[in-house]
């Protein structure tokens, strides 16, 4: 009996070895790029309690048929009670797996950001494919669905397009470019709050979208807390010493308009504590290129003038930095400037005592600016006597 048993026992294991051999490969099989939905671009919102995701897709069959379709992106939306339930509400529809790792933008309704970017954010950083670089969005005064069904010549503006606005233009620096990472980052280090570069929207005469990048979306812990103008996020930038090829217009008197080009902005920041409360020396040397005079063409200017166009300059970025600080600090109550991360490593012992309530603390600082603009290249039609 005992030895049956034994024989029994082994053409059983034999059996559920093949069994397993069989089912392998099915369960392990690699879902080839066409049996899967290749994500371009995410927007999210918040409609009726529930969330919205609206993605970009890449269709490789419209991308087989060559000059047949002017397009290879099509628009997959999905309705969910999170955001990993939207995508599931995709995938039903579909009958694909999405693949994120191609992902290159998220934007976020306005809705959204206001009622808070943890949840959102939380998908994306724990999802294995989801990357954490793509260029992170808010959309300003509306929802990232219109976003991504809006429309230029009858074709979709892709990711691709909008992304670019993240890589290039005035309020885009290789040190402080808008992902989730970052946002990431900020968010967790305590005493820092996290900023989005927002998104607007206009039609032209002839009804297409126009999308352009309009300032910052300034959050307080992970809530959009306001917005900062497109000259604001240039002073923003300025603070913290993230500046780089920005055009600052300013008015000059006998002259007019002047535009120059910020070619490089040395700022440097001193942070302590003065009356038991949180001081801020800021220097900032600011080097520009003469770029346009709203003026006489033929008009020659001497030393004196271009002496009147640095000092003009020096007050213009001061008054833009004040304002820009004041608003930040006393208005919204954020610290996008890392002002609090400054502190705590300039005076540890001070900020400890005051980490507890450090909002508090913290809308009570002082900033003290002082600017130093020097002109280096005068172009063509400065000519000095």
């Amino acid at each position: 009996m005992e030895g049956g048993s034994h024989m029994k026992f082994k053409a059983c294991l034999l059996v559920l070895c093949m069994m397993l051999l069989l089912i392998a490969p099915g369960c392990n099989r690699v879902n080839q790029l066409n049996e899967r939905l290749i994500v371009n671009g995410i927007g999210v919102d918040i409609e009726d309690g529930a969330y919205v995701v609206t993605t970009h897709v890449f269709d490789p069959e419209k991308a087989s048929a060559g000059g047949e379709q002017k397009q290879d992106v099509v628009v997959a939306t999905g309705r969910g009670r999170s955001v990993l339930d939207a995508f599931h509400s995709i995938i039903l529809q579909s009958g694909k797996e999405p693949l994120y790792s191609q992902n290159l933008v998220l934007i976020v309704g306005e809705e959204v950001a206001k009622q808070g970017m943890n949840n959102v954010i939380d998908f994306f950083i724990r999802y294995y494919e989801s990357r954490p670089s793509v260029a992170l969005f808010v959309a300003r005064g509306m929802s990232a669905r219109e976003i991504m069904n809006s429309k230029n010549e009858g074709d979709l503006i892709t990711a691709k397009v909008i992304e670019n606005l993240a890589t290039s233009g005035q309020i885009a620096t290789e040190e402080s470019r808008s992902n989730i990472l970052s946002l990431v980052n900020r968010m967790q280090d305590g005493s820092s709050d996290g900023y989005m570069i927002a998104l607007n929207m206009y039609e032209d005469s002839d009804g297409n979208a126009i999308l352009y990048a309009d300032g910052v979306g300034v959050l307080k812990g992970d809530k959009l807390a306001g917005y900062l103008t497109f000259e604001e996020t240039i002073g923003f930038l300025l603070l913290t010493g993230d500046a780089e090829n920005a055009i600052i217009v300013v008015p000059v008197e006998g002259v007019g308009n002047v535009s120059f080009s910020l070619t490089k902005a040395d700022t440097t920041i001193e942070a302590k504590v003065e009356n038991d409360l949180p001081v801020y020396d800021i220097s900032i040397h600011a080097q520009l290129d003469l770029y346009e005079i709203d003026g006489n063409l033929h008009q020659r200017y001497n030393l004196e003038v271009v002496d009147e166009m640095e000092k003009s300059t020096e007050k213009a970025i001061y008054d833009l930095c004040t304002q820009t600080a004041e608003k930040v600090i006393r208005e919204y109550q954020s610290d996008i400037f890392r002002f609090g991360r400054r502190l705590m490593q300039a005076q540890p012992e001070y900020f400890k005592t005051k980490s507890d309530d450090w909002v508090s603390t913290y809308v009570q600082s002082t900033v003290r600016l002082s600017v130093e603009a020097s002109i280096q290249r005068e172009g063509k039609e400065i000519n000095p006597l």
